[in-house]
C-alpha cells in the first residue's frame, strides 16, 4: 500500500502524465494534500493580499485603483497563481490515471455532467478497488514488467485450444500486446499513430 508521502511525490511529479495506473490510495492521500495545499496557499498567500484591498476600499478619501493593482501584481498573488495551477494539472492527471486502475477511459471523468447522478457514479468509481492484474492501460499496482510478460505469458498459454475444439479469437492487438511483453524495454520503438 502507498503512503501519504510517496502518493504525494508521485503526483506531484507527474502533472502532465495522462498515461498508466494510480492506485485507490495514492488517489486520495492527494486528494487530501490538494485540498490542503490550497487552503494553505489562499490563506499565506492571498489573504493578507484580500486584506490589503479591503483595508484601502474602507478608507474613505484615498486612490483606490493604485493600491489594488499593486496587489495584484505583487509576487504573492504570482506564486499563488502558478501553485494553484500546478496542482490542477497534477489532480486532473492522478483522476485520469485513478480511472485507468478501475479500467475506464480518462473520458470518463465528464459523467458529472450529468446532473446529480454523475457525480455519484464518478465518486462509486473512485472508490472501487484497482484491477487486479493488467489491464489495457498498464501493469497493475506492485506489479514489475516481468510479472506483467509471466502473466501475459499465462494468459496467452491458457487461450490455446484443446483438440478438437474450437480456436479462440486472437486479435491483432492481442498479438501486438505479447510481443510487446516479450520486447525488453529498451528495444521498444514509440508507436506512432
Amino acid at each position: 500500500m502507498i503512503g501519504p508521502i510517496q502518493a504525494v511525490t508521485s503526483a506531484m511529479s507527474k502533472p502532465f502524465t495522462w498515461s498508466g495506473r494510480a492506485t485507490r490510495a495514492e488517489y486520495w492521500w492527494f486528494q487530501l494534500f490538494y485540498w490542503i495545499a490550497y487552503v494553505g496557499l489562499f490563506l499565506g498567500l492571498l489573504l493578507p493580499e484580500v486584506r490589503k484591498i479591503l483595508a484601502v476600499l474602507d478608507a474613505p478619501d484615498q486612490e483606490v485603483i493604485g493600491p489594488i493593482r499593486d496587489s495584484f501584481s505583487s509576487g504573492n498573488v504570482w506564486l499563488f497563481n502558478i501553485a494553484v495551477i500546478w496542482l490542477i494539472f497534477a489532480n486532473w492527471a492522478v483522476l485520469v490515471r485513478r480511472l485507468h486502475d478501475v479500467g475506464l477511459s480518462g473520458w470518463f471523468q465528464l459523467i458529472p455532467l450529468v446532473p446529480i447522478l454523475g457525480s455519484i457514479v464518478l465518486l462509486v468509481a473512485l472508490c472501487w478497488p484497482s484491477n487486479a492484474g493488467r489491464n489495457p492501460f498498464g501493469p497493475g499496482p506492485g506489479m514489475s514488467d516481468e510479472d506483467a510478460r509471466t502473466e501475459l505469458a499465462r494468459s496467452a498459454w491458457t487461450a490455446v485450444p484443446e483438440v478438437g475444439t474450437s480456436r479462440p479469437r486472437v486479435t491483432a492487438e492481442d498479438l501486438r500486446a505479447m510481443r510487446h511483453a516479450r520486447m525488453p524495454a529498451s528495444s521498444r520503438a514509440p508507436a506512432i499513430g
